[in-house]
């Protein structure tokens, strides 16, 4: 693990210099953010389970975050647009594509108005975006206007019931976090951006009203998978912890290895596959006449 932080840590302050961008975070903190992958497995199992289900074609990633999955799905041949709405995201997606070599276009934009034509994408990745915005269906009916008549839509949201969302939104957030920064334990657990940013999320989901709103947004759930079950658990021992991402990994291993097995409402967060209904496809092309 050491080794892996190391070697990426001179790959990304050599990045840093040549995109001419500087960042508050430690650099050791970035190759986390840049390269989830390696250290966790929930988010290998997310990126593998996403670009097995992307179909071929133009691709756009809506709240690509550090665009961790769209730097692997270009390098497999994909055509990759990237868009968020955050700067510093963007300016994250320049550092990795510098450092890797490969290059996306990047946009930044609302997810509730996209500056792209009616039915331009195969696919649209969607990763832990709608819990985080004012108004879900609407941005669902957004994708839905740009994604083709044959796309898919790959969306990852945590579960409401689920244990992550229990930790982040009501023990972490309202209790934990900042009763260290009061007693000035934990002051990292704050960046400038997190003061600026709402500290809970939008909207909660559950099963049934996440896929409610997809079909009311004009797609069918092709495939659910679920991602995680049990391992944020340990997310408050981590922090305490010089051994954070070992800990992580070990309990992050056993559950992607079991989470599988477990019903829909015990997982923490999941990957829905979704496809354009046949009826408002129907209807769609009747618009196109």
């Amino acid at each position: 693990m050491e080794n892996n932080v190391t070697r990426l840590s001179r790959k990304i302050k050599s990045a840093q210099l040549q995109a001419g961008i500087t960042l508050e975070k430690p650099v050791e903190e970035t190759c986390i953010d840049l390269y989830p992958q390696i250290f966790f497995p929930t988010s290998q199992k997310k990126l593998k389970l996403t670009i097995r289900n992307l179909l071929p074609g133009f691709i756009l990633d809506v709240g690509c975050g550090t665009g961790w999955i769209d730097l692997v799905a270009k390098k497999q041949g994909f055509n990759v647009i990237a868009a968020d709405l955050s700067a510093d995201s963007l300016e994250m997606c320049r550092i990795l594509q510098t450092a890797e070599g490969v290059v996306f276009p990047l946009f930044k934009a609302n997810l509730i108005h996209m500056p792209f034509r009616n039915l331009t994408f195969d696919s649209i990745i969607c990763c832990d975006v709608l819990e985080h915005i004012n108004d879900p269906h609407k941005g669902l009916k957004e994708l839905n206007r740009i994604l083709k008549l044959s796309g898919r839509l790959c969306l990852t949201i945590p579960n409401k019931y689920g244990v992550n969302t229990f930790l982040h939104d009501y023990f972490m957030d309202s209790l934990i976090r900042p009763a260290l920064v009061k007693l000035k334990l934990r002051k990292d657990l704050y960046s400038s951006v997190d003061q600026k940013l709402q500290k809970y999320h939008s909207h909660q989901f559950s099963p049934y009203n996440i896929k409610t709103m997809l079909v009311r947004s004009g797609f069918q759930v092709v495939k659910t998978y679920n991602l995680e079950c049990f391992s944020p658990l340990f997310c408050v021992p981590y922090k305490f912890s010089k051994k954070e991402h070992v800990l992580a990994k070990i309990t992050q291993t056993i559950d992607t290895k079991i989470v599988g097995f477990a019903p829909e409402v015990l997982a923490s967060e999941w990957l829905i596959v979704c496809e354009k209904s046949p009826f408002h496809m129907m209807h769609e092309r009747k618009d196109l006449r």
